[in-house]
């Protein structure tokens, strides 16, 4: 992969862990809400708390503590050696759902501005695919948590996205 080169192990144990959303990288100027973006799937993941927690796991997703009261909490690969954290908040009569991705703060001194773009949307629509994965394998009387012992199919173990 073209960006193994540049993200080795060596390179990653500059980041200091500090999340920052996408949004906050460019400092000069306005930079774009990624809001408009990440919308569509909040409103996809509505109601499937728990489907989200478990297509994270099965794309490699670490379960973190919860941040700022998210009901999902995650440390999700998106590179060999690099993460993101993605925050998902469930919707209700009050609020809508929503999502947040929390990018490393010196990530820009590895990845292009618009990279970033590109990562997050193919995480996300992973993620949706895997959701749809869960219930493709429900529908057919499959329990995830008999299914592997992840409850994920093989194919979906690691990130298919990298």
């Amino acid at each position: 992969m073209i960006f193994s080169a540049v993200l080795g192990r060596k390179y990653c144990l500059l980041w200091p862990g500090q999340w920052q959303p996408v949004g906050r990288f460019v400092t000069a100027g306005n930079s774009p809400s990624t809001d408009p973006f990440v919308e569509k799937y909040a409103r996809a993941f509505s109601g499937k708390v728990e489907e989200v927690k478990q297509a994270c796991i099965c794309l490699g997703g670490k379960q973190r503590e919860r941040l700022a009261g998210a009901d999902v909490t995650f440390e999700m690969p998106v590179l060999p050696d690099f993460s993101v954290l993605l925050q998902f908040w469930d919707g209700d009569e009050e609020f809508l759902p929503k999502i947040l991705l929390l990018w490393d703060k010196v990530s820009l001194s590895y990845l292009h501005f618009e990279t970033t773009y590109y990562l997050q949307g193919d995480l996300l629509k992973a993620i949706l695919q895997t959701i749809g994965w869960i219930h493709f394998s429900r529908s057919f009387g499959g329990d995830i948590h008999e299914t592997n012992i992840t409850g994920c199919s093989s194919s979906y173990q690691t990130a298919p996205f990298l």
